[in-house]
């Protein structure tokens, strides 16, 4: 075997070739091969020592502890996300509710702030009635029998067409309002009871001193 093959397989296969070196006579070998004996041999310790790390005492338990922790984390996490989701859908509800109860509670307090506007007027005609709500954008299926009232104002903040016809001789006020409202949402106090309602084109809320005038305004709007 020449040296370029010696060489080759100590590269190779340095513990082989340790313990071909184990088996001859120190006397036997030359100063090189002396010297590289002990090299491999140094390594190998260092080797071994790498590889010879001592296992903490009780990873199994612990790692066992983790997942758990982990797993718990995890279920709380879920029970913490499902929480939130109630909370903020509490949250929803209750504030849809309260904007709608407050908006019922504005059209009842419109309605007695423009009181003197309930009787005495003078029936308007179809044409003009037509006009003013063609000039702020607004109409309706069918026009109510006697208007005596047709007018823009403010409601909710908002710009709003305020309507008072006649039933039977009984006033009965309709707000056309940008505001959404619930459908079909009844409402009232003492004196005056409310009904909203939603269609494709309008946002109404009717108010009169009775439900059957209400449920005739409807009607005769052509939306009952």
């Amino acid at each position: 075997m020449d040296e370029l093959e010696k060489k080759r397989r100590q590269l190779a296969d340095p513990k082989q070739h340790i313990e071909n070196f184990d088996e001859q006579s120190p006397d036997n070998m030359s100063e090189q091969e002396l010297a590289q004996l002990k090299a491999d041999q140094n390594f190998e310790r260092q080797l071994l020592g790498a590889f010879s790390v001592p296992v903490p005492e009780q990873l199994s338990e612990k790692i066992l502890l983790n997942q758990r922790l982990q797993k718990r984390r995890n279920i709380f996490s879920l029970w913490a996300l499902a929480a939130s989701i109630s909370i903020l859908s509490m949250l929803s509800f209750m504030t849809t509710d309260y904007s709608q109860s407050s908006l019922t509670q504005q059209a009842l307090k419109h309605v007695y702030h423009e009181e003197k506007y309930l009787t005495g007027g003078n029936p308007i005609a179809r044409d003009e009635i037509e006009r003013r709500l063609a000039k702020y954008g607004v109409s309706l299926p069918s026009l109510p029998e006697k208007v005596v009232f047709a007018s823009r104002c403010g409601f909710g903040g908002e710009s709003a067409m305020h309507i008072i016809a006649e039933i039977d001789g009984k006033p009965v006020t309709l707000l056309l309002t940008p505001i959404a409202v619930e459908d079909n949402k009844s409402f009232g106090d003492d004196r005056f009871v409310g009904k909203m309602r939603k269609t494709l084109a309008n946002n109404l809320i009717v108010i009169a001193e009775d439900l059957s005038l209400v449920e005739r305004f409807f009607q005769q709007i052509g939306d009952a």
